[in-house]
């Protein structure tokens, strides 16, 4: 059960309700996350441009969905699962993918640069940080620009995962990936 009730519009104070309608006016959803991040709208709104930024950084959009599946996955966050399991399964991802990274399973990628993303992602969620080695391919593969994005980005949906499990916000029902339970460590790199 949520910890943390939605704030009905005529209940906000100014600022949540500034946010609200500029997310709203922008085609943006309000569930979530965003049910904790309304209550600091400042705060809410950097969220709001940091996730805009990375839906159009120098990672390829399947990179993008590679490294929310791993990360959301790892931190069992079952409404992001759910939710970015469902939107990216609308978008052709391959479903076998999506099946891998919920299993805990390396995932089949298809070219190196996503093996090394793949790699990057599940050493900096077991570690906190790159093996030398790790750094000097991830650049070598990558470059620096794709990189810094990589590691953010591994941390800006780590943050969504804490606040999600913290407030116990789950997926809407019917989703049909839901998250899987068993706890097996991530191989194959």
């Amino acid at each position: 059960m949520a910890r943390l009730k939605p704030i009905d519009r005529s209940a906000m104070n100014e600022a949540q309700a500034e946010i609200l309608d500029e997310i709203d006016a922008a085609g943006g959803r309000i569930s979530g996350p965003y049910t904790a991040y309304i209550r600091t709208p400042r705060f809410m709104k950097l969220h709001q441009e940091a996730s805009d930024y990375f839906r159009n950084c120098s990672l390829r959009p399947r990179e993008r969905e590679l490294i929310v599946l791993l990360t959301v996955r790892h931190g069992g966050a079952r409404y992001a699962w759910g939710i970015n399991a469902q939107i990216f399964l609308d978008a052709g991802m391959d479903r076998a993918l999506v099946d891998a990274i919920n299993a805990r399973e390396f995932p089949p990628v298809i070219d190196e640069d996503e093996k090394t993303v793949c790699q990057v992602v599940l050493e900096l969620l077991e570690r906190n940080s790159l093996s030398d080695e790790s750094y000097a391919a991830a650049i070598g593969k990558l470059g620096e620009e794709r990189l810094v994005d990589l590691v953010a980005a591994v941390g800006f949906y780590s943050s969504i995962a804490l606040v999600l499990n913290t407030f116990h916000v789950d997926p809407p029902a019917g989703l049909p990936v839901p998250l899987n339970d068993e706890t097996v460590v991530i191989s194959d790199m």
